[in-house]
């Protein structure tokens, strides 16, 4: 996701105040210091967040801002995604991996950092939130071409274990078709899910083996049946909003996919556009959004025909493998 500069510094204020402002108000100097914001600039931004309902000032020699809902108040899976969203509205991955990328003050100093800079941010305002967060670390893998170890996190929510990787996320939200947005395909994944493309450890870690708090689960789009999601597809080519979702009935095979492309060819028909779709098959994660037929031509309709099998799909569909990476976009032939 693309933010405004008054979008991305509106969020360090909002974070600042989350990690601060939990028993008292916040002076806007004292956010300015630290967050590195000029007073004038950031009071210009206080005023908006609070327009928003956001924060709340309070007056007086004492006075300054705070959240209008303090963070201590928030559930736990509310803090996680908060701390998630942060991470992946203002982080991006350091190709050139400087030395201060693999601390803290790359994330949240530089807004740049690689997996181990982002998995010790991620650790350090979960932290502050008093969200149970450990670091978990896999080993390379020169022979699939992994060259380094990858970083990412566990958290603990109602005593059960989740895998939670931003900087997969981070990656997918950055480089997916259409407009650009915060993904979630690595939010609450078991061990199961997580190992189908992360090394295995190479720390002693706690079992994850509870899917049930996996974020498109939740929020029910994770979908078994072909009649469900194709409602949906209608819905998306209707509206010409984007549609991310899961599929969990069964394996994702060329087959199933096969026909899951189909049935969102059947529902642009309807409307005369074609379908986009960025696939993360590691995780059978879609992402689908319409494009009035026109502005799709002949060659990326067979780019997708031969992205997932030459010559299986007559269908004319724009499909991008995505391959969630640590922020350097994988090229394909």
């Amino acid at each position: 996701m693309k933010l405004s500069t008054k979008g991305r510094y509106g969020l360090r204020a909002l974070i600042d105040l989350a990690l601060y402002s939990e028993n008292e108000t916040v002076s806007i100097q004292s956010i300015a210091r630290r967050q590195n914001i000029s007073d004038s600039y950031l009071e210009q931004l206080m005023r908006k967040l609070r327009s928003a309902g956001l924060i709340v000032s309070v007056r007086g020699a004492q006075g300054g801002y705070k959240l209008a809902r303090p963070a201590k108040n928030f559930s736990d899976i509310e803090k996680e995604k908060y701390v998630h969203d942060f991470i992946c509205e203002n982080v991006r991955y350091d190709k050139l991996k400087k030395a201060y990328s693999h601390e803290i003050i790359g994330p949240l100093g530089q807004g740049v950092g690689v997996c181990e800079g982002i998995a010790k941010s991620v650790k350090i305002l979960c932290d502050a939130l008093n969200l149970w967060c450990i670091i978990a670390i896999c080993g390379n893998n020169p022979e699939k071409g992994i060259k380094y170890r990858h970083t990412w996190n566990i958290i603990r929510l109602d005593g059960k274990y989740y895998h939670l990787d931003a900087t997969f996320d981070n990656s997918l939200g950055r480089s997916g078709s259409g407009t650009p947005e915060i993904r979630y395909d690595y939010f609450n994944l078991d061990d199961k899910a997580v190992f189908r493309d992360h090394e295995p450890l190479i720390a002693p870690a706690p079992a994850c083996t509870d899917n049930s708090r996996f974020y498109y689960k939740e929020k029910k789009l994770s979908f078994t049946k072909t009649e469900e999601v194709y409602k949906r597809f209608l819905q998306a080519a209707k509206k010409g909003k984007t549609l991310t979702f899961h599929w969990r009935g069964g394996y994702l095979t060329r087959e199933v996919l096969e026909e899951l492309l189909d049935l969102m060819q059947q529902a642009g028909a309807v409307k005369n556009k074609t379908a986009v779709v960025g696939l993360n098959w590691a995780q059978a994660v879609l992402r689908l959004h319409y494009v009035e037929s026109a502005e799709t031509g002949d060659e990326n309709a067979e780019a997708a025909n031969g992205a997932i099998g030459k010559g299986t799909h007559k269908a004319k569909i724009d499909v991008t493998m995505e391959d969630a990476n640590e922020g350097e976009q994988i090229e394909t032939d």
